[in-house]
Formats: C-alpha cells, sequence, structure tokens
C-alpha cells in the first residue's frame, strides 16, 4: 500500500540526493517507485522516469490512483522512457552520452518548462546485459554525484537484487551516497567521491 505522500523515505529526500533503491520483484519496483512519483507529481515537480514497458501498468495504475495520470502525461509533467530510448538509444552504453541525457532533461525541465524541482529515476533491467562488465556504468554512476548537485532534483536509481552480483553490489556502494531499503532511506558511509572512485579504478 502506498505511503501517504507527506511521510516515508519520498518525502524525505532532499534537492542533491542521488539513492540507490535496491529490490526484488515487479511487486518491490512497483512499491519502491510508485511513491517516489506520486510524492513528486503532487507537490508539482517533474518527474523523469526510465522503466520498461512490462512494468508500467500496474505502476501507471497505482500511482493513477493518487494524480490524474492523463492530465500529467499529458502536461509532459511526468515523461516515460525504456532503456532502448535511453540507457540504449544510440544503440550501444555510453555514460557520457547518459549524462547528456540527464542534462538536457533538466535543462529543459528547470530553464524552459519552468519546474522547481525534479525527480529523476531510471530502473536497470533494461539494461543487465550490461552488468557482465559493469565499469562503463559503475563510472557513469559515480559521475551522476557530479550532476546530482548541479540541479534542483533527486535522482533514484534501480537495482533488482537477482540481477546484482557481489562485485556490482560493492560498487552501487561506493557511488550512491544513500540507499533505499524497503522502504528506509540510509545514508551510505561506504560511498566514495568521483575523484575518490575514479582514481580508485585506474589502479
Amino acid at each position: 500500500m502506498l505511503q501517504p505522500v507527506s511521510s516515508g523515505p519520498a518525502a524525505a529526500m532532499k534537492a542533491g540526493d542521488h539513492i540507490c533503491a535496491l529490490y526484488s520483484g515487479p511487486d518491490e519496483l512497483g512499491a519502491t517507485l510508485a511513491p517516489y512519483l506520486v510524492a513528486g507529481l503532487v507537490a508539482g515537480d517533474k518527474c523523469v522516469c526510465i522503466v520498461e514497458a512490462e512494468s508500467r501498468t500496474a505502476l501507471l495504475d497505482e500511482v493513477g490512483r493518487h494524480v490524474d495520470l492523463d492530465a500529467c502525461i499529458a502536461s509532459g509533467q511526468l515523461e516515460l522512457f525504456t532503456a532502448a530510448e535511453s540507457y540504449l538509444r544510440r544503440g550501444v552504453f555510453s555514460g557520457g552520452e547518459m549524462i547528456e541525457f540527464w542534462t538536457d532533461s533538466l535543462d529543459r525541465a528547470v530553464h524552459h518548462d519552468g519546474f522547481e524541482f525534479v525527480r529523476n529515476s531510471g530502473d536497470t533491467t533494461g539494461v543487465a546485459e550490461l552488468f557482465e562488465d559493469f565499469d562503463e556504468f559503475a563510472r557513469y554512476e559515480t559521475h551522476i554525484n557530479r550532476l546530482s548537485a548541479q540541479y534542483p532534483q533527486t535522482v533514484l536509481c534501480l537495482y533488482d537484487v537477482s540481477l546484482v552480483s557481489g562485485g556490482i553490489m560493492l560498487d552501487l556502494l561506493r557511488t550512491h551516497p544513500k540507499l533505499l531499503l524497503r522502504g528506509v532511506l540510509i545514508e551510505n558511509p561506504h560511498c566514495l567521491t568521483p575523484d575518490e572512485y575514479l582514481a580508485l579504478k585506474q589502479n
């Protein structure tokens, strides 16, 4: 059940937060992502969400119980993308191009459309094939820490734990200042600054 938007981790998130949300299966994905989107839409924030088509029906049904979903989509307040339209829109993943994707979206939302705050989110199940060599994606995640501080936004990165190996988990801990675990938002003491993380990768 969706928590009231005035409470819970979605309400506790602050500008500049870059959060790793770990979930198990489609039900937990919806339970994690829906409150985040609803809180933003109710507050008048721009919401940009990368989520695969097969996960959207249940997610949007839940979101639509709390906001006028059709109006949010028609006005552009809520934008939805698949991995093929975002992470892989050039056919292959590039961390630099994804930073450009978010930067262009943020510039448009804040400077052109007049939104005071943006809630970005990206589920990664659509790029699970990249997890076999996670290095490029992990570098992208650490660069998000620089971008997150440049705009009034939160960034929620979603990972299904069934797809995450121990090595990937270590990289997630090193690149996300906050974690969202089973509805609890916590500070991550293991996170490194981008400079620290990139220096570690060069050794």
